[in-house]
């Protein structure tokens, strides 16, 4: 039996048969082989870890050279944030009075700041309950760490460094991610693809500021990389997942809400089928330890989640807040129209085309493979595909007449304009991604390229009307405001399915391989330089310009008002800018004594009872010292400045923002997960090995039953990936 199973190994099954000295387990190879014929063509995986390395130096070249390339694209790639600091976009004078604020609570003593008082102009903000910190630590510590002094522009230039780090860590953690079920120079290729993508930088950065979202993006495939290496069994996957999470967490929590099932599912699909129970429970305890890392951030915004707003942006932003207006809807205005934008008609007719042209080649490629195994499955997947295309290709158009979606806000000209770019930067990253994953021809990663597919249609059809009901019915959804914001999703997704489909073309013979490759690489560069052009991108290199702080009321405070928002907008600060307090009612005279980072002192002499105004937006985390226990602090009339009522008397008042129950916990709940993970990083996680999905459950089952170690050892050298 034995003979015929050698008789049809591959050459390369010989080679390794031939440098085994495992008896035992040269036929039990050989069996399985014999059982699963069908991946014959993939063995070369079997190969030992050294002639593995030594052939892939020899092909893709050294990692080193990679990660070099990687950086200095990266840096190329944000010149402007390098330069000149944070690019003007949408967010950007926003993101410098944050970080002015940030820095100034630090400088304090605040290590961790919260209620911010010298905000909107010295009447206090409580926005750092529920903004993202990270971004802002990382512009503060390189503003210590470099010795410049930038002076007005320190806010600005810092959190332009801080950008152009993002970018650095995203091409490397894409890099090392695709590098687990790719060669290293597909990987670097796929990476450079990922930071290119229309989304990445045009609308993230050059366009919208949006810091925390670009952030979150950049550790995205950080987290990709660890589901991978935890179905490899790797023992120090679980703290490097708990570690990637907490970092999107404390970048960008809606991104680390949405990103949690999408890691939970691409665990489950990357391992054997007898182990998916066991990698849930790892990646629900990776969840909870990256909640126990987080936990000084996480837990003060989840005790006080009951007094933020965000529907208090409807209100007063109206369209702009509105998840409904922000859909595509397929109708007139779902391409930019105006000249000399990414909808120039030259361009938007181009997009057309190549959505057209993928829906052809989609059906060319089920047609070809119409007698295979799976090709039902193909046919209904090909089948939607297509019909996504051709009506994205065709929006605008009378032949599928579309309107606003039911229950939308009109929006003005300049925002439909911005709706319809990023369409085109969507759409057409979504034809990438078909294109890619109908181009892949190893079938060994049919599982993975289902996946991503998956992940990339499913973040693109949420992004449309055809999910509207979605939407309306789940109002949690409404909390992340832009449907579009799940271009997050799709852009790893593609960028995994370049990957495959780049691996899949340098199979081929050298030359044709190396012309696809080019080809491929050609056009995406054509394509990325298009939107880059008519984008805001362009714009932001030819700028000159640093943008330096300038004190201006939070535009967000509406979300944390405890009134009505609209009235709340019409409180005008004083005019020297510094806490005050008023006597509203009754004969008083009261001055403030001291203001600090999260206290005010007030002297107070009532001669009848009275009501004192402070000039601080109440939030319900102010407490009032040196006061009768029946006097309580609320939120006046009608523009939600603090105020309190005291009966005749001299008083000495303390009105602080104490260190709640929930900083202290979270704060010793971060250290605590952070020595578990040093802990379980060096010691490994104890937990069982995982089969990945590329090998056979039942082979490692019988493996562990004959106690066959060679054999065992074999298998992990199989799912070992290549980086």
């Amino acid at each position: 039996m034995a003979r015929e199973s050698t008789h049809r190994l591959p050459v390369h099954a010989l080679l390794f048969f031939s440098i085994s000295t495992h008896g035992d387990f040269k036929a039990r190879y050989f069996l399985n082989i014999k059982k699963h014929e069908s991946e014959r063509t993939n063995m070369t995986d079997s190969f030992p870890v050294e002639m593995q390395e030594q052939k892939a130096s020899i092909v893709t070249g050294p990692a080193w050279l990679h990660v070099a390339v990687l950086i200095v694209v990266a840096m190329a790639l944000t010149y402007p944030c390098i330069r000149h600091g944070l690019p003007l976009g949408h967010s950007t004078i926003t993101h410098i009075l944050y970080q002015h604020y940030f820095n100034a609570q630090i400088s304090q003593g605040d290590w961790f700041p919260h209620w911010i008082i010298g905000m909107n102009r010295s009447l206090g903000s409580a926005v750092f309950y529920a903004q993202y910190p990270l971004p802002y630590y990382v512009a503060w510590g390189i503003g210590k760490i470099l010795p410049f002094h930038w002076g007005l522009y320190e806010e600005t230039r810092t959190l332009g460094l801080a950008l152009a780090l993002a970018a650095i860590l995203a091409a490397l953690f894409a890099y090392a991610w695709c590098a687990t079920f790719a060669d290293r120079l597909t990987a670097m290729l796929a990476a450079i693809i990922f930071l290119t993508l229309p989304y990445t930088l045009t609308i993230d950065v050059y366009l919208r500021s949006a810091i925390g979202e670009f952030w979150a993006l950049a550790f995205l495939p950080l987290s990709f990389y660890f589901i991978e290496r935890m179905a490899a069994g790797s023992r120090r996957a679980l703290p490097g997942l708990a570690v990637a999470f907490a970092l999107v967490i404390v970048s960008h929590l809606f991104t680390a809400v949405l990103l949690a099932p999408v890691l939970l599912v691409y665990a489950v699909c990357r391992v054997a089928r007898g182990r998916r129970l066991l990698a849930s429970g790892q990646v629900l305890s990776a969840f909870l330890l990256a909640t126990g890392l987080s936990g000084v951030y996480a837990l003060p915004f989840l005790a006080q989640r009951r007094f933020f707003h965000p529907e208090n942006f409807l209100l007063t932003q109206g369209a702009n807040a509105s998840p409904l207006s922000q859909m595509f809807s397929f109708n007139a205005h779902t391409f930019p129209s105006n000249w000399g934008t990414p909808g120039s008609p030259p361009f938007v007719i181009a997009v057309r085309l190549v959505a057209l042209a993928t829906a052809a080649f989609i059906g060319v490629v089920l047609f070809r493979g119409r007698r295979e195994r799976r090709h039902w499955l193909r046919m209904v997947f090909g089948s939607v595909a297509i019909v996504a295309l051709v009506r994205g290709a065709l929006a605008g158009r009378h032949v599928f007449p579309a309107g606003e979606v039911s229950g939308s806000l009109p929006l003005s000209p300049y925002l439909m304009e911005q709706r319809a770019d990023i369409f085109l930067y969507s759409f057409l990253t979504f034809v990438v991604a078909l294109v890619c994953y109908w181009s892949i021809r190893n079938p060994r990663h049919n599982r993975l390229a289902d996946f991503l597919m998956v992940l990339t249609f499913g973040s693109y059809l949420m992004m449309t009307s055809w999910t509207q009901l979605i939407w309306k019915s789940v109002h949690f959804l409404w909390n992340i405001q832009f449907p579009w914001r799940l271009n997050t999703f799709l852009l790893a997704g593609t960028a995994g399915l370049a990957a495959l489909a780049i691996s899949g073309l340098r199979t081929l013979p050298r030359r044709r391989g190396l012309v696809g490759v080019l080809v491929v690489l050609g056009i995406w560069g054509v394509v990325a330089l298009e939107c880059a052009r008519t984008g805001s991108t362009f714009s932001a290199f030819r700028s000159t310009e640093s943008y330096q702080f300038n004190d201006e009321m939070d535009s967000a405070r509406e979300i944390y008002m405890q009134v009505d928002p609209r009235k709340a907008l019409l409180v005008q600060p004083p005019d020297d800018e510094k806490v005050h307090v008023m006597v509203e009612r009754g004969s008083a005279v009261a001055a403030v004594t001291s203001v600090l980072a999260r206290s005010i002192q007030i002297d107070a002499h009532c001669q009848t009872a009275c009501t004192l105004q402070v000039g601080q937006f109440y939030f319900p985390v102010w407490r009032l010292r040196n006061a009768p226990a029946n006097v309580e602090l609320y939120a006046g009339s009608p523009g939600g400045l603090m105020e309190l009522s005291l009966p005749a008397g001299d008083y000495h008042l303390v009105l602080e923002v104490p260190h709640a129950l929930s900083e202290r916990l979270g704060a010793w709940l971060s250290l605590a997960s952070l020595l578990v993970v040093l802990i379980l990083a060096i010691k490994g996680a104890p937990f069982l090995y995982i089969a990945p999905t590329g090998s056979d459950p039942e082979l490692g089952a019988t493996s562990k039953a004959a106690g066959n170690k060679p054999f065992a050892s074999a298998m992990h050298l199989v799912a070992r990936p290549s980086f």
